[in-house]
This record gives structure tokens, sequence and C-alpha cells, in this order.
């Protein structure tokens, strides 16, 4: 909400739509009224991201903790440009300016990445091009093929190992 007050009256068309819930609302909407954000920010409550997302143009995940974030996976699947904090994981979705921005967890620099993909729809396009591409590589297909190469390339190891110690080597 502070990273969205600084960049909302430069952009006045923005909305700002939060999905979920926790015990962090109640100082978030506090934080709305002390902004002056009324109307710009939509509450949207639990929501499934398949349900909201295709209604976004960027996602945000300015969290200061997270695991590997499984709503990052949501939204490249969504082919949605990220702008997200350097949590846990972040970097295994995100390729830097690829299809999305990582930055600090500062409302200043939040706000910064936040504002270039909305100032620029060139840079909003293929970042969300990258993200459709990058969802490839979490498919259940392509992650039963890489579990299978790291056994098999132990497996080789193990036979070459064994080879090694039968002939002498």
């Amino acid at each position: 909400v502070d990273a969205f007050a600084r960049l909302a009256p430069r952009h006045p068309d923005a909305v700002l739509a939060i999905a979920g819930d926790g015990p962090l609302e109640a100082e978030a909407r506090e934080a709305e009224r002390a902004h002056g954000l009324g109307g710009r920010i939509v509450w949207l409550g639990f929501r499934r991201p398949v349900d909201v997302m295709p209604a976004f143009d960027v996602f945000a995940l300015p969290s200061r903790y997270e695991g590997l974030p499984y709503v990052l996976l949501e939204a490249v699947a969504a082919g949605l440009p990220i702008v997200a904090t350097p949590v846990g994981g972040t970097e295994t979705v995100i390729d830097r300016e690829g299809n999305g921005i990582i930055t600090a967890a500062t409302p200043e620099d939040f706000a910064a990445g936040l504002g270039r993909l909305l100032g620029d729809r060139a840079l909003r396009d293929r970042m969300a091009a990258a993200a459709r591409e990058k969802a490839g590589q979490f498919t259940i297909p392509h992650m039963v093929d890489r579990t299978l190469g790291v056994y098999a390339e132990a497996c080789e190891r193990h036979r070459r190992r064994r080879r090694g110690a039968l002939t002498g080597r």
C-alpha cells in the first residue's frame, strides 16, 4: 500500500487489487485511509489466483519472507510480468529483467519497480511473453523429465565408480 501510494499520483488509472487476507489486513486498510487511496484499492479477500489473475496487468509480491511462493508459478502461468522482493525461491521463477523485476522490500524501491512496468507497455508485453515461456519450465512433464535426468546422471556416476573399482582405476 505504501509503494502504491508513491506511484499512484503518476499513474491515475492504476488500481491496486489485493487478494488474500491475514493479520496485516487491518494495518494495510489503515494505510489506505492514511494515504487517501479510497477507491484506488480493491480488496478481493481470499480468491483462487486463476480466477483473478487474468484481470491483472502486473503481479506484485512485496513479501519480506517466503519460501518459494507458489503464487509466483501461478503468475507466470497467467503470463504476468512480476515485481517481487528477493525472498526464497524468487530467482527460480523470475529471470531478472526477463519476466520480471526483483527489487528491495522498501516502499520506494518497490514503487520504482512497479512504476517501470506501469509506464512502459512494451516492457510489460515483453515480460508477459517471457513469463508465459518461463511457465513451461514448471509443467509436470518438464519437472518429471528433470527429476528423471537427475536420477539417470546419478546412476551413470555410480556405474562409472563401480567400473573403476572393478578394474582397479
